[in-house]
């Protein structure tokens, strides 16, 4: 992953699944957080320099609110709509918005795991807990720790 000459991105892409997430909702309806809608990845700069980037990946895992699942059922391709199309309706701004909400207020308040590549290998926790290099950077960088 990457394309500026001289650096390395990684993130552990087996994990961080695509679109609504094949089997993202769980046997009779309920949520599966097996498949995170955040990931944290490592650049490496070269020369010694390394960084983590965060990515937040529009996906559905079924324990988004009502009227975002609403939306879904209704729209097979939410939440990956052509951008063809600038004129969205209030609907379609206000359904976007939402889950841009709940993805992100998952990810910050911890209560939704994030997929990290952690020296011993991928794994998937939660933010708020820390204690892998990933976490602990990406905390410190927005003054949590």
């Amino acid at each position: 992953m990457g394309t500026d000459p001289g650096t390395d991105a990684r993130i552990d892409e087996p994990q961080f699944r695509q679109g609504r997430g094949a089997g993202a909702i769980g046997r009779a309806g309920k949520p599966n957080r097996d498949y995170p809608h955040v990931a944290i990845g490592s650049i490496d700069y070269g020369a010694g320099e390394k960084g983590h980037f965060v990515c937040i990946k529009s996906s559905l895992t079924g324990d988004e609110n009502d009227y975002v699942r609403d939306y879904a059922r209704r729209h097979d391709s939410f939440p990956h709509e052509t951008t063809g199309d600038q004129f969205f309706s209030e609907e379609q701004f206000e359904v976007y918005r939402a889950l841009g909400f709940h993805m992100a207020h998952g990810f910050l308040s911890g209560q939704c795991k994030v997929v990290t590549s952690p020296r011993t290998g991928p794994s998937s926790v939660k933010f708020a807990a820390g204690g892998t290099d990933s976490i602990d950077a990406v905390r410190a960088a927005l003054g949590l720790l």
